[in-house]
């Protein structure tokens, strides 16, 4: 798991779910509104912060629903442990910000998170509402 980025800007939410009817296995599925309102697609590295924990892995878009597959070197079962560690069971659905990841599971640049439909405003917007300054610079 990578530490200290910042998730405040990007959020989706993350659906737990069994991976069978009759199993223990967990894993997080991801709405297909999300997928497509952040701009993910099948294969992207992706990184979940649940709010005490992160769990990252491969948005998989085949299937029935848009799901978070184990990266390589990690396993169902870890991401399983993960959830279960902070007390996440099958049918919650969980508010979680998110990071894309680089192919060796380092953070993208804060640029690379914001799509332009996460935006909560225009860019006019945002100028206005920038700080203005209180004085004047003397020309000397």
């Amino acid at each position: 798991m990578s530490t200290g980025a910042n998730f405040t800007s990007v959020h989706l939410t993350a659906h737990i779910r069994r991976l069978s009817a009759e199993g223990s296995v967990l894993y997080v599925r991801i709405g297909s509104s999300d997928i497509a309102r952040l701009g993910l697609q099948h294969g992207q590295a992706i990184e979940i912060d649940l709010g005490r924990d992160r769990v990252s892995g491969i948005i998989k878009t085949s299937g029935g629903s848009p799901w978070l597959a184990p990266r390589s070197g990690s396993s169902n079962a870890s991401i399983t442990a993960i959830l279960r560690r902070n007390g996440f069971e099958q049918g919650m659905d969980v508010p979680a910000g998110v990071r894309k990841l680089t192919a060796d599971g380092e953070p993208l640049s804060a640029v690379s998170l914001i799509h332009s439909q996460t935006l909560p405003c225009s860019i006019e917007r945002l100028t206005l509402a920038l700080p203005r300054a209180s004085h004047r610079i003397k020309k000397h």
